[in-house]
């Protein structure tokens, strides 16, 4: 059974309470009531740690199968998405005082979650510090609507 026919059929239940969508090839997905939500980490985006995901959805009966093909876009098109973040982080926010080259930003900061919203065109995206020095010491946020950088925490 495809992913696509495995959520329909999932939706169309409303035993969604211990629902998991096996998200191949990146891992599994559970639904979260609370949040109106499926969360879930994926394996394989980025070669160091697995990517916190969440995906919004206005009620837990929508199908998500299109969501799911959104997220496997923009996971297709990751390095394009990361060099995006990279050249923003170096022009806007790195300091003055202790400044970095465009190659030791990307060395600086990884994908570390990745949250679709219920309109399917905005991202919430988070960049994790490694081991930077205190100032660069920051989780990094960014709102990306339609493939465009809209806000960050770090300025614009």
């Amino acid at each position: 059974m495809s992913v696509s026919e495995l959520l329909s059929n999932l939706t169309k239940s409303k035993a969604l309470k211990s629902a998991v969508v096996d998200f191949e090839p990146f891992g599994e997905l559970k639904f979260n009531h609370k949040e109106s939500s499926w969360f879930g980490f994926l394996n394989g985006v980025t070669p160091f740690n697995h990517v916190e995901l969440w995906i919004e959805v206005e009620h837990p009966d929508e199908p998500i199968g299109n969501k799911l093909e959104i997220i496997r876009n923009f996971i297709g098109g990751i390095d394009k998405v990361m060099n995006e973040l990279y050249r923003f982080i170096h022009s806007n926010c790195v300091d003055v005082k202790l400044p970095k080259s465009l190659e030791e930003v990307t060395e600086m900061y990884f994908l570390s979650s990745l949250s679709l919203k219920k309109d399917s065109s905005t991202y919430w995206v988070v960049l994790e510090p490694g081991d930077v020095e205190s100032i660069y010491n920051v989780f990094l946020r960014f709102t990306r609507v339609n493939g465009k950088i809209v806000w960050s925490n770090c300025g614009q």
